[in-house]
């Protein structure tokens, strides 16, 4: 886990490391269980929510190769048409 930037006041980190855990917990859960989480597109993309943030983990998995690719952590409100990127 990085560690926070030395200029960061307390709730600044506190907030910090609530996201990383948060985010931690999803990949280790989407590794544990890669199809949990619903297609979400034809491109066969999965979605999995962060916990308390606005943020989507966009992955998607093949199943023959037992490979996970996470293609991006996405902000719910920001350009929406590049969730799917490539």
């Amino acid at each position: 886990m990085p560690k926070p930037m030395s200029g960061m006041k307390g709730k600044e980190k506190v907030w910090e490391k609530i996201f990383f855990d948060s985010g931690r917990n999803n990949l280790e859960q989407i590794a544990e269980h890669p199809l949990l989480f619903g297609e979400r597109s034809r491109k066969g993309y999965r979605e999995a929510k962060v916990k308390t943030f606005p943020y989507l983990i966009i992955y998607k998995v093949y199943v023959r190769k037992k490979v996970i690719f996470i293609n991006s952590i996405h902000h719910t409100s920001k350009h929406p048409a590049k969730k799917y990127r490539k």
